[in-house]
């Protein structure tokens, strides 16, 4: 087939392409300029400089494009600035209720809507887009989401190492004027969160389940300051830091120990756990041949495949093979998300990332209930509790090998590993109905778009 290319750049189109977006063009009779009553960016605080980046309790939240997902905003992995950087680099970022925010690189296509007032901060790869009133944020929204503007989008964007969106190029989206669209969106959308919430709502029932079942009296304990350690408590926790030696933490292991049944360190629990293997920059290659397992890519219960996006030769991967996970090993983040885990079941060829651990249980305990034990609140306290931060947030194998965990006898493992799994599936199948609903919704829109 023909290639028409109407772009002297890397993007090339086909004609079904270039037709539907000139189709679209000429049925347009606004640009996305005749809503918009200000656009603005900000830019971001440098990397490297932890002073410039603070803890959820005492910072501002900070946006960056991977928290900006369609028609609504990823909330669960926000980094935080500390007042000083806000008030200083910042202070503008007060966004507003149905603001649009969008993303000009890299994900072209993300715009979420947002649905009350807060103070954020956007970093540069974001604009914040100041409208009339809410049914046009919802109705611009839906267009920025759609496959359809997605192509459109892609075809306005100047490509560098990335694709990038500046002002001109924004103003200059085509617009369908149609409200019809909001409602059928909204309706998708409000189902699509209810059936969302149902699933949270399962999801977190988890942790209740799981401490009942342990006989583990487990209650919010009150932040207390540290003016002074004694030397002896220096001594023996050999950390200076007051996260680490807070009486709160003194207290979570009470809990532990005032269950039902013994804890034991997670060392003793252990055949064997392996660290990481190296995998330099210059060693991935683009095409899917074998993944290569990031944090990014694993979350509590699951490993999901289709989110990697760094591969290895199959060259490399027979140097590393010896670091492939093997089934029934539970793979555990170290760094970055620390706490995140999984059971490696799935039999494919695959390399883990040197952030995260490989745990391989003994006969004292099963995976299920080690991947189970290690994501519970409780647990994931005392993790932090021994986690450092340099750059990024890690737990060094000393402070790993010192957590300690309830054991219960193998069967009550195994009762409390197959609710939490039947529990975990109904959740996904509501999240999986969710998410038909949504696309359904969509692909309905754009039909109704092009009628």
């Amino acid at each position: 087939m023909k290639v028409n290319s109407f772009r002297f750049d890397s993007l090339l189109y086909t004609n079904k392409d270039y037709l539907l977006i000139q189709n679209i063009s000429n049925k347009a009779n606004k640009t996305l300029k005749d809503y918009i009553i200000n656009i603005s960016s900000w830019a971001t605080p440098e990397k490297d400089n932890i002073l410039y980046y603070s803890d959820k309790e005492n910072g501002v939240p900070f946006l960056r494009v991977q928290n900006i997902t369609e028609n609504w905003l990823q909330l669960q992995d926000v980094l935080f600035i500390t007042k000083d950087v806000h008030n200083w680099m910042l202070k503008r970022s007060i966004l507003k209720p149905w603001n649009l925010v969008m993303t000009i690189t890299w994900r072209l296509w993300s715009c979420g809507v947002i649905p009350e007032s807060f103070i954020w901060n956007i970093n540069q790869h974001s604009v914040v887009i100041d409208v009339w009133w809410e049914k046009i944020a919802k109705m611009l929204a839906t267009y920025l989401n759609s496959t359809l503007w997605q192509k459109i989008i892609l075809s306005k964007a100047t490509w560098w190492t990335r694709p990038a969106l500046d002002y001109q190029a924004i103003y200059s989206i085509p617009v369908i004027e149609n409200f019809k669209i909001v409602e059928k969106m909204d309706f998708a959308l409000n189902e699509k969160k209810r059936k969302e919430r149902e699933a949270m709502k399962i999801l977190e029932s988890i942790d209740d389940f799981v401490l009942w079942e342990l006989w583990i009296e487990y209650r919010e304990v009150e932040e207390k300051k540290i003016y002074f350690l004694k030397l002896s408590e220096l001594w023996e926790t050999k950390r200076l830091d007051p996260l680490y030696n807070n009486p709160k933490f003194l207290e979570l292991e009470k809990m532990l120990k005032n269950g039902k049944y013994k804890i034991d360190k997670i060392i003793n629990l252990l055949e064997y756990y392996k660290k990481w293997i190296e995998v330099w920059s210059n060693e991935y290659i683009e095409n899917w041949e074998i993944p290569f397992v990031r944090v990014s890519d694993i979350d509590n219960f699951w490993l999901y495949f289709e989110n990697c996006n760094k591969f290895i030769s199959k060259a490399k991967f027979e140097e590393l093979i010896n670091y492939k996970p093997q089934i029934w090993e539970v793979l555990f983040s170290k760094d970055w998300t620390i706490w995140l885990s999984c059971v490696a079941t799935d039999k494919m060829n695959y390399i883990t990332s040197w952030w995260i651990l490989r745990l391989k249980p003994n006969i004292k305990i099963i995976p299920e209930y080690l991947q189970i034990i290690l994501s519970r609140k409780i647990i994931n306290k005392l993790i932090e509790q021994r986690s450092i931060w340099a750059i990024i947030k890690h737990l060094d194998l000393d402070a790993f090998e010192s957590l300690n965990l309830p054991i219960p006898p193998l069967n009550i493992q195994e009762i409390i590993a197959s609710e939490v799994k039947s529990r975990i599936e109904k959740a996904k199948e509501l999240e999986k109905e969710a998410r038909e609903i949504y696309e359904s919704a969509k692909r309905e829109v754009e039909v109704m778009i092009l009628e």
